[in-house]
């Protein structure tokens, strides 16, 4: 990954920056997302899943951008915590299909843990739970 500042120019000549360091900083990062939805269809009209998520990410920290170059156009950025920020997702749900496949009504109940980064390397985890419901008719006919 190379980023690049879109000030630098205005920070070097308010003297905020190296004038002779590069504009940009290099750094590779992975960030790991695994899927896994087995579904099962007990009936013709219902289907039944179950989905698990891992993935990471980036901080969010600091703006989303990373700290200043080590004047050398690498970024100064230690492999922490900070850049394997993680979240799983446990999701539960069913789709039915009802009155000749005009009536869809999907649910679903879901759980994710999330670390959410905070101020001064400072991390907590979050936890959000809920249930969905939609329901969605879609009469049938030939409209001209």
């Amino acid at each position: 990954m190379k980023v690049n500042d879109p000030l630098y120019g205005e920070a070097a000549a308010a003297g905020n920056v190296n004038p002779y360091a590069p504009p940009g900083a290099h750094a590779s990062v992975i960030d790991p997302n695994f899927n896994v939805s087995p579904t099962f269809k007990p009936w013709k009209w219902l289907t039944t899943y179950f989905t698990y998520n891992y993935s990471q990410a980036y901080s969010a920290g600091n703006g989303g951008g990373f700290p200043a170059g080590d004047g050398n156009g690498h970024a100064t950025i230690p492999v922490t915590n900070e850049l394997h920020v993680h979240s799983d997702l446990y999701e539960a749900g069913a789709k039915a299909s009802i009155l000749g496949d005009t009536l869809f009504i999907n649910t679903a109940f879901f759980q994710q843990h999330r670390i959410q980064p905070g101020i001064a390397a400072t991390y907590a985890r979050d936890t959000a739970r809920g249930f969905e419901i939609e329901a969605d008719y879609q009469p049938a006919g030939t409209f001209i």
